[in-house]
């Protein structure tokens, strides 16, 4: 733990630094550097971090489906090299599914399938 005195030093040092970096003199400076004092000791807080208990329904174009994952992660290799970002989608039903956009909003994604359509022929959209 940093001791009071550690810590009303760096607190000077950082109001010098200030000082210094907006071009301002320690004898032009309008206010009385003031010394504070802390307490020896701090008491951590605990957060706790929840997840949502809603998840948000997604809809994905999907550009693959596959039974084995080895073949799910090629074709996804194959779609990068294309220049697209593209993910495995957790397995529902047995499938792995390769997707390259997503969006809680199935309008997002039928737009970006429609500029997809020129670049890639099988896609379609799928809801989670």
């Amino acid at each position: 733990m940093p001791t009071r005195e550690k810590i009303n030093t760096i607190l000077v040092l950082c109001g010098i630094l200030i000082l210094l970096l907006i071009g301002v003199s320690k004898e032009s400076f309008p206010y009385k550097v003031v010394e504070k004092d802390f307490p020896e000791t701090y008491t951590k807080q605990s957060v706790e971090i929840k997840e949502p208990e809603l998840k948000t329904p997604m809809y994905y174009l999907v550009v693959g489906s596959f039974t084995e994952k080895l073949n799910a992660e090629q074709f996804s290799n194959q779609m990068y090299d294309l220049g697209l970002d593209p993910y495995i989608l957790p397995v529902t039903d047995g499938f792995y599914r390769v997707g390259i956009f997503s969006s809680p909003y199935e309008e997002d994604v039928i737009t970006y399938k429609k500029e997809m359509k020129s670049t890639l022929k099988k896609m379609w959209i799928t809801y989670q």
